[in-house]
C-alpha cells in the first residue's frame, strides 16, 4: 500500500503538476528504513508507471534489507564486541551461555517510533503530566524516565538466564561498558552516543519546544499548513503505529514474506544504477549484514569489483568565492 500510494503521488507530480519534468531521469535515494521503501517503490514504478516516471536508478545506504542476513549485525552486544567495548570472554558468556540479546530499535517490533511512543505513554501515565510539560530537571521525572527507559530498551531478552548470578553481573557490566547499550536516547547518566559527536542525541526538551512552536496557529498560518490533516507534529497523539509487511527490520515478519533481496533481483536488471552502500561503523545497520544480504542477491562479481571502500572528491572552496560571502564556520575554511 505504501509503495502504490507513493507511485500515485509521483505519477500525479510528473503528469499533472510538473509535466515539463516528465522526461528527466529520476532516481530514488535514501537510508535506513528507506532500504525497504526504495526497492519496493522502484518495482511499483517499473511495473505500473514506467511510461509516466522515468526511473533510472536507486541508491540505499545503511539499509534495512533482509532479516536473516542482518539479524546478528543489528544487535548491540554483537556491535559492542566487534568494536572492543565487550571483551571476548564476556561476550561469549552473555551471547552463548546467558542467552542475552539486545537488538537495536530498528530491529525491534514497531521500530523506534513505536518504542518512543510507548515510553512517553508510560511516563505520562505514571506522572499524570504530558511529555511536553515535564520538567527535565525534576528528580522524580528523571527517575521515572530512566526506569521506563531501562525496562523498555535495556532488557536482555526473554531467553536471558536471570537466575544465574554471573549473567546478571555480566549484563550490568555490559550496560556500563556501552553507556547503556549505546543508547539512542539520553537516559540518566548515559555518556556515549554514536549518532552525534558534538551534542546530546535523541528527542530532548528542545525538540518538544520546537514542536510546540511549529504547531502554533500563527506559525502554521505563516507556513501555509493551517488545513493540514493533523494537529500534532512531528508525531501523532498515539505515535506512529503501522504494520510492517516485509522480511527486513521486522522481527514479526510472516513466514514467506519477501525481503529486499527479492526486490533487488527484480529491479536491478531494469535500472541503469542500483547502489547499496554502508558506513563502516553504523551501530544500527552494520556493514556485515548489508554485505551478506547483497551477496545473497546472487549476481556474479565483475572482474576488479568485489568489496572496496568508497570516497568522494571533497575540495576546498575557492578563496574568491569565500570573499564574496559573509563570514561562516565550516570545514572548507
Amino acid at each position: 500500500f505504501t509503495a502504490s500510494t507513493a507511485r500515485a503521488a509521483l505519477v500525479d507530480f510528473f503528469a499533472n503538476k510538473f509535466p515539463e519534468l516528465a522526461n528527466n531521469k529520476f532516481y530514488i535515494v535514501g537510508e535506513s528504513y528507506a532500504g525497504v521503501y526504495i526497492p519496493t517503490l522502484a518495482e511499483e514504478l517499473l511495473d505500473n508507471a514506467a511510461d509516466a516516471v522515468n526511473l533510472r536508478g536507486v541508491a540505499a545506504g545503511d539499509p534495512c534489507t533482509d532479516n536473516d542476513s542482518q539479524r546478528d549485525a543489528m544487535d548491540v552486544l554483537w556491535y559492542g564486541h566487534k568494536y572492543g567495548y565487550v571483551p571476548d570472554a564476556e561476550y561469549d558468556l552473555l551471547w552463548n551461555e546467558c542467552g542475552a540479546r539486545y537488538p537495536n530499535l530498528m530491529a525491534r517490533a514497531g521500530g523506534p517510533h513505536l518504542a518512543a511512543s510507548e515510553l512517553r505513554e508510560r511516563v505520562e501515565e505514571e506522572l499524570g503530566v504530558k511529555w511536553s510539560e515535564l520538567d527535565a530537571n525534576d528528580r522524580e521525572v528523571r527517575s521515572t524516565i530512566a526506569e521506563a527507559f531501562r525496562d523498555r530498551f535495556l532488557h536482555p531478552g526473554e531467553n536471558f538466564a536471570f537466575d544465574a548470578p554471573e549473567c546478571k553481573v555480566a549484563h550490568r557490566k555490559f550496560l556500563l561498558q556501552t553507556s547503556k547499550g549505546f543508547t539512542q536516547g539520553w537516559a540518566e547518566h548515559a555518556y556515549i552516543n554514536d549518532y552525534d559527536l558534538y551534542g546530546p542525541g535523541g528527542l530532548t526538551k528542545e525538540d518538544d519546544d520546537m514542536a510546540a512552536y511549529l504547531t502554533r496557529p500563527d506559525v502554521r498560518r505563516a507556513l501555509h499548513v493551517e488545513d493540514a490533516p493533523t494537529d500534532r507534529w512531528p508525531h501523532p497523539e498515539g505515535g506512529f503505529r503501522y504494520r510492517k509487511e516485509y522480511d527486513a527490520c521486522n522481527p514479526n515478519a510472516e513466514d514467506g514474506a519477501l525481503s529486499m533481496i527479492d526486490f533487488y533481483r527484480s529491479v536491478a536488471p531494469r535500472l541503469d544504477v542500483t547502489l547499496v552502500f554502508n558506513g563502516d561503523s553504523d551501530p544500527c545497520v552494520s556493514y556485515e549484514g548489508t554485505r551478506t544480504a547483497v551477496e545473497r542477491v546472487g549476481y556474479k562479481t565483475l572482474p576488479g569489483g568485489s568489496y572496496r571502500p568508497w570516497f568522494y572528491n571533497h575540495t576546498a572552496a575557492d578563496v574568491k568565492v569565500l570573499l564574496e560571502k559573509p563570514p561562516k564556520f565550516g570545514p572548507d575554511l
